[in-house]
């Protein structure tokens, strides 16, 4: 049976979890999985970085404390969700060339200068204007990311959860996202290809209202049509109970769409779980 790994999730750690990472590590093992990894909040927009509760040497004691209590029945890895900020790119990238982790994951919360989290912030807007800010920033991340591998660096490792609007489009308008055109979706998609930057499939969005991960099928069907090849998994897990959600099916419909295994990252090097 192949032990699936848990690449997205939150602990104590973050501002927005209390979950404790030993009862993270136990649902880990409950739920089958070979593996998982701490990806703590690293948010850095003015507004937010106050309240941000990073911390690399907490973190980093926490992670060897587990690989000691669950060594060998389940590894377990360091690393990090970026809140992307156009503004503060030179900042984010100092940061992680200081810092060792296993993997880095590329978020985008934030769009046409707001939080997708802040209703109050998109009062007097429409679901179009939602829709409209969030794909020209996902766009404006791949850009970023293509440049920076034209360049030869590559800071990040997977872009979480492509079409996360969705939460907010259902919850402060009930407006779905409707399928992005594909010249809309393809320079992301490609932008982030050219990068070497894997999408992720979130399964927090099954846990919603909205009944669907992040992103929706057919955007990692195009991604594959495309000649994308991997893609992670992530439950984005902020409970302990919610590690390894829904893992089984997301694996078996990514092995039919014709995706060869789960990429998994230790210090930054790739290897693949065969399905």
């Amino acid at each position: 049976m192949v032990k699936l790994h848990d690449q997205h999730l939150h602990s104590r750690h973050s501002v927005d979890s209390k979950a404790d990472p030993v009862a993270n590590c136990e649902q880990a093992l409950a739920a089958g999985l070979g593996g998982l990894t701490f990806t703590e909040h690293y948010d850095m927009h003015p507004t937010e970085r106050g309240k941000c509760q990073w911390d690399y040497d907490a973190i980093a004691a926490t992670i060897e404390d587990l690989r000691r209590r669950f060594s060998p029945g389940l590894e377990v890895g360091f690393g990090i969700e970026v809140d992307y900020q156009a503004a503060q790119t030179e900042e984010i990238l100092g940061y992680l060339e200081r810092h060792e982790f296993d993997v880095v994951l590329l978020s985008v919360h934030w769009c046409g200068g707001r939080p997708l989290h802040l209703r109050r912030r998109w009062q007097g807007l429409t679901a179009t204007d939602m829709r409209r800010d969030y794909l020209a920033e996902l766009r404006g991340a791949a850009e970023w990311c293509r440049e920076l591998a034209a360049a030869g660096q590559r800071p990040f490792d997977i872009v979480s959860h492509l079409d996360y609007v969705k939460r907010y489009l259902l919850g402060y308008w009930s407006t779905p996202l409707e399928a992005v055109a594909a010249e809309e979706l393809d320079p992301i998609l490609e932008g982030f290809m050219a990068a070497g930057v894997i999408p992720e499939i979130n399964t927090a969005g099954l846990r919603r209202d909205e009944a669907e991960a992040y992103p929706a099928w057919e955007i990692l069907e195009r991604y594959r049509a495309l000649g994308g090849e991997l893609v992670s998994i992530g439950s984005d897990a902020h409970r302990s109970v919610d590690i390894g959600h829904g893992f089984d099916a997301v694996a078996a419909r990514l092995k039919a769409i014709g995706f060869a295994g789960e990429p998994v990252f230790r210090a930054r090097e790739r290897r693949i779980i065969r399905w």
